[in-house]
């Protein structure tokens, strides 16, 4: 895409740290926010986002020592209450300077992200790449998503009526995850996004846990 557009931008809506410790060992490795700031080719700007102060003020440390010359900026707070700021971050588009938005969204769990987050991100041109938290959390918790006073899979679909097709769908055998990704996929494929059914996407799977952050 660099020879397609004028600027190229990089967004993290969980930047973390920059680091964090394999659970159970010493190692460090570098997470989403320092290995996007390595790439071979560099983004024009680099928009990362974090919630926890603590976690982003190590980033800013890190990325100023050793990232110093690039364009960086960085928006505190819970991503879906702070996505306006996001896209005022954003280079402004135009004729003369065609702006492309790569998002990278990867929650711990569905209560993280909210559909209408993603939706306003999508109004800007803008390719995603986007963790869809099922195995680590929907597979584990279906009894409790399925209460009427829960109401994290309608604000993560952004479907409030989802639950009589998961109840036909439960009948038939389909798990609770796979019905939470075709969802999603088809929310997407509403805004305007490729769909091309679940065979499409790639299960991500990884015997290494991240212990916690390293600040």
């Amino acid at each position: 895409m660099k020879k397609k557009w004028d600027q190229r931008v990089y967004i993290d809506l969980f930047s973390a740290a920059g680091k964090s410790r394999i659970r159970g060992t010493d190692r460090i490795v570098l997470s989403s926010s320092l290995l996007a700031l390595n790439v071979t080719d560099p983004f024009d700007r680099y928009i990362f986002c974090e919630e926890k102060p603590e976690l982003i003020m190590a980033l800013r440390r890190r990325v100023n020592q050793d990232h110093a010359g690039i364009d960086v900026h960085y928006v505190e707070g819970d991503i879906n209450r702070m996505v306006g700021d996001v896209i005022r971050e954003m280079p402004t588009f135009s004729k003369t300077n065609k702006v492309l938005g790569f998002c990278f969204v990867d929650p711990g769990k569905m209560r993280d992200l909210k559909f209408t987050t993603i939706r306003l991100l999508a109004a800007r041109w803008m390719d995603f790449l986007i963790l869809i938290p099922t195995d680590m959390d929907a597979r584990r918790n279906p009894i409790n998503y399925e209460r009427e006073t829960n109401t994290t899979v309608a604000e993560f679909l952004g479907v409030s009526s989802w639950r009589e097709p998961w109840f036909e769908k439960k009948d038939t055998g389909l798990s609770f995850s796979k019905f939470i990704a075709r969802s999603f996929h088809k929310e997407m494929k509403r805004i305007g996004f490729h769909y091309g059914g679940i065979d499409e996407t790639v299960l991500i799977r990884s015997d290494r846990r991240i212990s916690h952050c390293i600040v």
